[in-house]
């Protein structure tokens, strides 16, 4: 879509491509159309013609006698002044009374120019007409082709920031910032912080980044998706900079990111240094939805957000880049950003975003532009409905809603905006669309509520209460096939999105204000499998769970057989565990033998040794008896001896001393063995 619409004859078209010419050149930022030329192959001319015709800002009539002897331009004169647009006449040949006597009334009622070659006036008064109605190259933006004027749930992004409006004031404080952030004692990174649905993204894509982009003393780099592989999209996008500007990547392989912190940051720096160089001018680096790379998600927060941040701690604490900055986070992650950059090196600079001040801007002036009608009262009742700030995504959802049911005569009518339900229940309305004609069988239900609990919502343990639910970018054939009919439609309804074969939540607002579907019951009742399992999509890339997760690894996979389907890296995790577990234990049973077996041998070998003792001691116990049996009959035989030749009291003194020394080796011989 144009900015100026110049009508003219088809037997002009010279005289319109000079003024076109003249016209870029003074006003390089300024779009035009004013020639079939514009118009693809195989579109009809007159359908292109008017959708111009009701997007541009201001037509620019060519007023000759061809002009005036054609219907369709008197045609194209009667619908600018229908629509309200700003009209400039320029004459390109001198007209009598009785030819201007032909022209609508709008080209007596607005100026007009007489355009003669060679003089400079007249061209300046053409400027300066066309800066009055409201081509401020620093506020109008061209409308692209595919772009409507409320993009619905979706962040307003750079190609929509022709229809971007209400944040004038917030964009002109920032722009002032980044000025100042350009300065020596300064901080390297801006944060814009908000509640979920205040339109930060909206503002940094829509607001900021396309007017930086027309200030030489800046180089933006295309904002990039951190959600997943982070540091491959942010080099891509680097890459890509280098590139549209001829500069020399200095021998650095971008194919393949560096996979440690010093390395990227090394890399980072020696890019940002070729792109200042080549541009002569400061680098603007987006990193939009920040709170993606602070959060303990696997698949977000994980190793390669947190290698991002280490190394973008790393080149701005160096302060040797010219290099700033602009993060968008949630206000509740705001503590965690500040401890990926904790050093005194690095300093950030929050400005929290201030409560949308117009909301009937909002409204009205992208119809302004497409030349959509609205009706008395709407806009009232609209800004009356929006109850609260973060609302502002219900709002985007909701008039996108009512110009797709009543744009096609171009006018939006307050039944219109009833009977879709209104702000606070267009979303509903358009679910029970969804969930009907035919209603979901028990198993496409069972399906959705996976497809969300366990894939596209993601709960942060460690959030404010109340601000503990993201969404989750996942790959579309990551979720149930069962699903499938039921996530076509609500893609169609422009609540869920899919881009490079992923698909995610249009909002994280919707988490919320998401009527017919029990979101919250299904996230509450499935809240501890989802935990192990999120814990698990941690640990894919261990070697081995411990065994008390693993024991709630198994009993989860036991009781949830899909899980295999749906996690296939998650079912790898725990099998690849249970086997070294199994392993583990093998190992263990067959220790244990072999210590049993060592402990029988010597208890063996102990009692061998033991038997083999007593047996000598026995044996030498024997010998002793033996010994003193002989000895006791020897001193029995001489005892007798003695009786019998005994005469004297020393004889009978002797042989009662024999008869004692023998009774007593009798009773030694006698006694137990013990």
């Amino acid at each position: 879509m144009a900015d100026i619409f110049i009508s003219h004859s088809g037997q002009d078209s010279k005289a319109a491509a000079a003024v076109g010419e003249r016209l870029r050149r003074d006003r390089p930022t300024w779009s035009l159309f004013y020639d079939k030329d514009n118009i693809r192959a195989g579109q009809r001319w007159q359908e292109r013609l008017r959708e111009e015709l009701q997007s541009c800002r201001v037509v620019l009539v060519l007023l000759s006698r061809n002009w005036l002897n054609s219907s369709w331009c008197f045609a194209e004169a009667v619908t600018a002044t229908f629509r309200g647009k700003d009209v400039v006449g320029i004459e390109t040949e001198d007209l009598a009374a009785e030819d201007l006597g032909r022209a609508p009334p709008i080209l007596h009622e607005r100026q007009r120019v007489r355009l003669r070659d060679g003089e400079e006036r007249p061209w300046q008064e053409i400027l300066e007409a066309l800066d009055r109605s409201g081509l401020d190259p620093n506020e109008w933006f061209p409308i692209p082709p595919h772009v409507g004027p409320y993009p619905g749930l979706v962040a307003f992004d750079e190609k929509d920031a022709g229809v971007f409006f209400g944040r004038k004031q917030e964009i002109t404080k920032y722009l002032g910032i980044l000025d100042q952030l350009r300065g020596p004692d300064r901080s390297q990174l801006l944060v814009i912080s908000g509640a979920s649905g205040s339109g930060k993204s909206s503002l940094l894509r829509a607001g900021l980044i396309p007017r930086l982009r027309r200030k030489p003393e800046w180089l933006v780099i295309n904002p990039f998706e951190v959600a997943r592989e982070p540091v491959r999209n942010l080099v891509d996008q680097l890459a890509e900079a280098l590139h549209s500007l001829g500069a020399a990547t200095q021998g650095l392989d971008l194919t393949k990111p560096p996979p440690d912190p010093s390395t990227l940051a090394q890399t980072l720096d020696e890019v940002l240094r070729s792109l200042e160089r080549a541009a002569d001018a400061w680098v603007l680096l987006p990193l939009d939805q920040a709170e993606v790379l602070v959060t303990g998600d696997g698949q977000a927060g994980g190793p390669s957000a947190r290698l991002l941040l280490a190394a973008l701690a790393d080149v701005l604490g160096r302060r040797t880049r010219h290099v700033v900055v602009v993060a968008t986070i949630r206000t509740e992650f705001m503590p965690r950003l500040e401890a990926a950059f904790p050093g005194p090196e690095v300093q950030l600079r929050q400005v929290p975003l201030s409560a949308l001040g117009s909301l009937a801007e909002v409204i009205e002036k992208p119809a302004e532009r497409f030349g959509i009608q609205l009706e008395a009262g709407l806009t009232e009742r609209i800004v009356e409905d929006v109850r609260t700030a973060d609302a502002l995504p219900l709002l985007a959802y909701t008039l996108k809603a009512l110009n797709e049911q009543g744009g096609a005569d171009q006018f939006l009518s307050l039944t219109d905006y009833q009977t879709l339900g209104g702000v606070q229940g267009a979303i509903a309305a358009r679910l029970q669309l969804v969930l009907s004609d035919p209603e979901p069988t028990a198993e496409e239900t069972e399906a959705l509520r996976r497809a969300f609990t366990r894939h596209l919502i993601r709960v942060d343990e460690g959030a404010v209460e109340g601000e503990r639910l993201l969404r989750r970018v996942v790959p579309r054939a990551s979720l149930p096939p069962a699903a499938e009919r039921l996530l076509r439609r609500l893609v169609d309804a422009g609540l869920l999105l899919t881009k490079d074969a992923t698909i995610e939540l249009a909002h994280e607002r919707l988490i919320d204000d998401w009527p017919q579907l029990p979101l919250k019951s299904w996230l509450a009742q499935d809240a501890t499998d989802r935990r192990l399992i999120d814990q698990l999509r941690q640990r894919v890339d261990d070697d081995a769970l411990p065994d008390g997760l693993l024991a709630q690894s198994e009993e989860l996979l036991q009781r949830d057989p899909q899980l295999e389907v749906d996690e296939p890296a998650v079912d790898k995790l725990i099998r690849r565990s249970t086997e070294q577990r199994r392993v583990r234990e093998r190992r263990r049973r067959r220790q244990l033998v072999i210590a049993w077996m060592v402990i029988v041998g010597v208890a063996v070998l102990a009692a061998v040794a033991i038997f083999l003792w007593r047996r000598a001691e026995i044996a030498t116990e024997q010998a002793q008896i033996e010994r003193d049996n002989a000895r006791m009959q020897l001193l029995a035989t001489l005892a007798r001896r003695a009786d019998a030749q005994a005469h004297t009291p020393e004889d009978i003194e002797r042989a009662a001393a024999l008869a004692l020394e023998s009774n007593a080796i009798s009773h030694s011989i006698n006694r137990p063995v013990e």
